[in-house]
């Protein structure tokens, strides 16, 4: 009897708007019932974006939630969430948060958006193997980074081209990425970096050193250090590599 009293009383205490929120997930207009407030401590989704919520103190209860949006609103802080060991993915573009440290133990978290906020640094969550960082403000979290490859957003049309080719030459990039001169020996450039083709050897071209596409991604993937390209991910271990990208490709360019 105490639980239940507990549930309605936790649902009573809510403001207007997490009342409004819940509502419209479990789909009732009406008061809800002792089974229907069950059901939503049991949400696995909560869509509250755009809406007036200043705290997320509702959700700590949540153990069962998975996906949670809160973007375009005024929510400065994670701390409530920190608990909510379920959780896979985090909306949290266009809000006021400036720490990620309380997501340090969500094991589960595997994508992760902090665009438009005043985060500036990844750092707190780096642990979290599986996570990928979705539209992030690259430019600065880089300046956190001890180590980076910021990679041009042709690299892997250029991957391409010298793998297939077997040559590394830069005037093979300009004739077909059709790029100027400064670019393409940059991107070549690039593809030594990595490990992709040799050094230069006066005016040859450079020396491919991976066969197949395969080859490179299994390479790729082993340098273990943050990629980013055309400034939408930072992934910086294999696992990390394999679980967006698969096995055909562990770089590319997305929309998401």
């Amino acid at each position: 009897e105490k639980e239940k009293l507990n549930l309605e009383e936790w649902f009573k205490n809510l403001d207007i708007t997490w009342k409004r929120i819940f509502k419209q997930e479990i789909d009732i207009n009406r008061k809800p019932t002792l089974i229907d407030i069950e059901d939503i401590i049991n949400l696995e989704n909560v869509d509250c974006s755009k809406s007036y919520i200043i705290s997320l103190d509702p959700l700590k209860y949540f153990k069962r939630l998975k996906k949670l949006d809160i973007s375009n609103t005024k929510i400065k802080k994670l701390d409530k969430i920190s608990g909510c060991l379920s959780l896979e993915e985090i909306n949290a573009s266009n809000t006021e948060i400036k720490d990620i440290t309380p997501l340090q133990n969500l094991v589960n978290l595997k994508k992760l958006d902090v665009s438009n906020t005043k985060v500036s640094s990844i750092e707190e969550v780096n642990g979290i193997i599986e996570l990928i960082y979705f539209n992030t403000p690259v430019e600065q979290k880089a300046k956190d980074a001890e180590n980076e490859i910021v990679l041009d957003p042709l690299f892997l049309s250029a991957v391409d081209l010298v793998v297939i080719s077997q040559q590394g030459s830069v005037s093979l990039l300009q004739r077909r990425l059709k790029l100027g001169y400064s670019r393409a020996a940059r991107i070549v450039d690039q593809l030594e970096e990595t490990g992709i083709v040799g050094a230069s050897d006066g005016s040859k071209a450079r020396h491919v050193l991976y066969q197949d596409i395969d080859s490179v991604n299994i390479h790729l993937a082993s340098l273990n250090i943050p990629i980013i390209i055309n400034s939408e991910y930072i992934v910086n271990t294999e696992k990390k590599l394999k679980k967006v990208f698969g096995k055909d490709y562990f770089f590319k360019v997305s929309s998401s």
